[in-house]
């Protein structure tokens, strides 16, 4: 059974601007009139994008490409004083130089770095100039401020995309989204160089749909720094965390250590009003639940590289998270039962990565993760009919990952470029459920499940930067899923076309398919207690859904207007 799902977008990111390319001409004298040869004229837009960069012919002329509205020139010569000019005609006339009567000194450029970049289809923001500009605690916060993502109930959206991707320095990981989201929030906003915003993910970063990448910050040669951070929030209660990141660079070697200690409590209360059908009558059942949790939690990344030669790189590291002792109330209150549940949870996470990237297009990478976490509970209820209920039991999950993929790209004649890839998981996800005493309730049974899931993809592609500002993409990825008795083979294709026809405007048109896949809940054969409300039972062997959407145009301004398209689910 083949199960795809066919996105088309086009994205249209506006500014303020436009411009045509033409010349914009003029000529350099000296305070005699004389032309000035060799003085060095740098254009920009008035908030400092360069836009390009000439130099004066003998008898003082020069000529540069883009023509835009408004621009700054920088006149430069080793001889004369630095002069700025700004204009917006297309002869930007005479400009006149004043001699220097001192000795030769070195001459610095300075210019403002653009807050968003395109290329290939990616807006890439600069994290630093949002933590200028915003008070952020952390990564996480400081990519919250990118024009269309959004915080919702602590997982990131993108406005235009259905679901968007996390991933780290340019490849995904075998640590979960939830994961790495906590990752982000437990480190800095100044270790983080740019974000990469992309609405059709290209294949070599191993994702399809929407991907945001985080670039990590690269530090100067023989540099040590070092970062010491505390937060403090209260809602109902006080939580605290505190972050110490460790950086050292020498010769070839570099090292990255941080550590994230927090202590959480936390309190949700929820209302619930609903009318229940069950045997012709309704049923009117209102509730309040309060959720109630608090311990520590200790995070630790470690991270180190070492610089081969100038075209080859080798890098390894730790993630680790590891929570002792956590606890947890739920308090539900209503006309249908009054019930409380004590829960006491351990989790421990560990993965660890190699990467190597080469000078001749080739990237290799392994990433390993393994997840343990064990929970106990202890469920009381009593009914409207005075009646009582009591339940303990214990789940355990242990989930071990491991992730390996091989990108290679060549360039090709005529600027074009072959990029091709593979890339294979593995992982095996344990869940038990034991119950050790159950009261004023019917046989409840012991349950495990495990689950062996496999992937194995491998794609192709072409990449062509084109002239007048387009930029081509073409791919497929074939992909051969398994998960128990479950065998499937999938083809992917993928194409984005982007033009860009100034500094300002960028027209982005992509088509990518993707696959819904049931989640590992929904694939379990177990009964799961809910406040002794109702048993959940799931079902193994879901089948995929299908997805068909079509997206009109997006406009991505700093108004941020968003028009989509419907959306079509087909359950197969």
């Amino acid at each position: 059974m083949e199960c795809k799902r066919i996105i088309a977008g086009l994205f249209i990111y506006a500014g303020f601007a436009s411009s045509v390319f033409s010349q914009t001409t003029g000529k350099v004298v000296d305070t005699n009139q004389h032309p000035v040869e060799g003085a060095t004229i740098v254009m920009q837009l008035p908030d400092s994008t360069y836009l390009g960069v000439t130099i004066s012919a003998a008898d003082g002329t020069f000529m540069l490409e883009p023509e835009p509205e408004n621009y700054q020139l920088i006149i430069q010569h080793l001889l004369y004083q630095t002069r700025q000019v700004k204009g917006q005609a297309r002869d930007a006339g005479v400009i006149t130089l004043e001699s220097k009567d001192y000795n030769l000194e070195e001459v610095v450029i300075e210019g403002e770095r653009p807050f968003v970049t395109v290329e290939q289809g990616k807006l890439s923001y600069d994290i630093s100039a949002i933590s200028e500009k915003h008070i952020v605690n952390n990564a996480y916060e400081a990519i919250c401020k990118l024009p269309g993502v959004q915080d919702r109930n602590g997982k990131l959206s993108l406005v235009g995309a259905k679901d968007v991707t996390v991933i780290l320095n340019g490849k995904a990981s075998t640590l979960t989204q939830e994961q790495l989201l906590e990752m982000l929030k437990n480190t800095s906003a100044s270790q983080v160089q740019t974000a990469e915003v992309m609405y059709n993910t290209p294949p070599e970063y191993h994702v399809r749909g929407a991907a945001i990448n985080i670039v990590t910050a690269k530090a100067d040669d023989n540099t040590i720094q070092s970062e010491l951070s505390a937060s403090y929030s209260n809602q109902y209660f006080s939580s605290y965390s505190g972050n110490v990141n460790f950086l050292l660079t020498k010769g070839k070697s570099s090292l990255n250590v941080s550590y994230n200690p927090g202590y959480s409590h936390i309190m949700t209360v929820m209302d619930l009003a609903s009318q229940h059908t069950y045997d012709g009558m309704v049923y009117d059942i209102t509730q309040t639940q309060k959720i109630n949790t608090k311990g520590w939690k200790h995070n630790i990344y470690a991270e180190y590289g070492y610089q081969i030669n100038e075209d080859n790189k080798l890098s390894v590291g730790y993630n680790g998270a590891l929570s002792n002792n956590g606890k947890g109330a739920i308090d539900v209150n209503g006309n249908f039962q009054n019930s409380h549940n004590d829960k006491l949870q351990d989790s421990r996470l560990h993965n660890v990565f190699a990467r190597y990237s080469s000078g001749f297009g080739l990237d290799f990478g392994m990433d390993y993760t393994d997840y343990t976490m064990n929970d106990n509970n202890h469920l009381e209820s009593e009914l409207t009919d005075n009646s009582r209920q009591q339940l303990d039991y214990t789940s355990d999950q242990k989930i071990r990952k491991f992730s390996v993929y091989a990108d290679q790209s060549h360039g090709l004649a005529n600027d074009w470029i072959l990029k091709y890839g593979v890339r294979y998981d593995y992982t095996d996800n344990k869940n038990s459920q034991l119950f050790n005493q159950a009261e004023g309730k019917g046989d409840v049974d012991n349950s495990s499940s495990r689950l062996y899931e496999q992937i194995t993809n491998f794609y192709a592609g072409f990449e062509k930067e084109l002239e007048n500002g387009l930029s081509l993409s073409l791919s497929a990825t074939g992909e051969y899923y398994t998960i128990g008795n479950y065998h499937k083979w999938a083809v992917y294709p993928q194409a984005s076309l982007s033009y860009s026809p100034s500094e300002k405007h960028t027209f982005m048109l992509g088509i990518s398919s993707e696959k819904d896949y049931p989640t590992y809940w929904d694939m379990q054969s177990a009964c799961m207690s809910r406040l002794l409300i109702f048993m959940q039972a799931s079902t193994r062997n879901l089948k995929a859904a299908c997805l068909f959407r079509f997206r009109q145009p997006v406009s991505i301004t700093p108004s941020e207007t968003i028009i989509n398209g419907r959306s079509i689910r087909r359950l197969v």
